[in-house]
């Protein structure tokens, strides 16, 4: 099982649900208290830059990924 370990952080102001991306190559067994994946919450001090992207902001619930929108053509 391999869980996703190349993720960003997540940023300052983001309000939705976050993704834990799971792949598994062959059937495999997982225990009832087995631990999968962690999580590190840091505090922030000094001057930041808040979370601009609307892509996800506010997400709810399962969502495709909108990374087409990375490429529209701007007018």
């Amino acid at each position: 099982m391999f869980v996703h370990i190349t993720a960003g952080f997540g940023d300052v102001g983001f309000n939705g649900y976050w993704t834990l991306e799971i792949f598994v190559v062959q059937p495999l067994i997982i225990y009832p208290g087995v631990e999968v994946c962690l999580i590190y919450f840091h505090h922030i001090d000094g001057d930041y830059a808040t979370y601009q992207s609307g892509k996800y902001q506010n997400n709810n619930g399962i969502q495709p990924s909108k990374l087409y929108q990375d490429f529209k053509q701007k007018v």
